[in-house]
């Protein structure tokens, strides 16, 4: 109703009287509340969000992304284990597209798999190590 007010101001020259403008505005709240409290007994409380880790032998990739206040996006992705314990994260600032941010974070998860899984095969020195067989499993099975 303010914003309103302003523009009829602005653009038509009308000068609405104050009270009458916050009268406007805490009946539409009232309505507002109102409706919220019937729906909210009608309805049953949305579902909770848990993130559950992977299966035995599989890797999970967690990917996201988000607006910055400049407009421009970033995307982040997380590999976890089958125990939950975080493998290798990763964030990119990429695009004005928040959808495109994501699907380049979790391309860069779905590079990175490999290349994480022939990493720990190998020892700094580059000679083979043996590896947790259980690891192993996760790393075929990801790929």
């Amino acid at each position: 109703m303010i914003w309103e007010s302003r523009n009829q101001k602005i653009f038509n020259q009308e000068n609405p009287h104050p009270v009458r403008v916050i009268h406007k505005a805490a009946s539409i709240g009232a309505s507002f509340w109102e409706a919220s409290v019937i729906l909210t007994n009608q309805s049953p409380p949305p579902p909770t969000i848990k993130w559950n880790p992977a299966a035995p032998s599989y890797l999970k990739i967690n990917f996201d992304g988000s607006v910055r206040f400049d407009g421009n996006c970033s995307a982040g992705y997380v590999i976890r284990d089958s125990n939950g314990s975080p493998l290798y994260a990763s964030t990119c600032s990429c695009g004005i597209y928040v959808l495109i941010a994501e699907g380049h974070a979790l391309l860069d998860g779905i590079i990175i798999v490999p290349l994480l899984c022939a990493l720990e095969t190998y020892d700094h020195s580059g000679q083979q190590q043996s590896v947790d067989s259980s690891f192993e499993n996760q790393c075929e099975q990801s790929i």
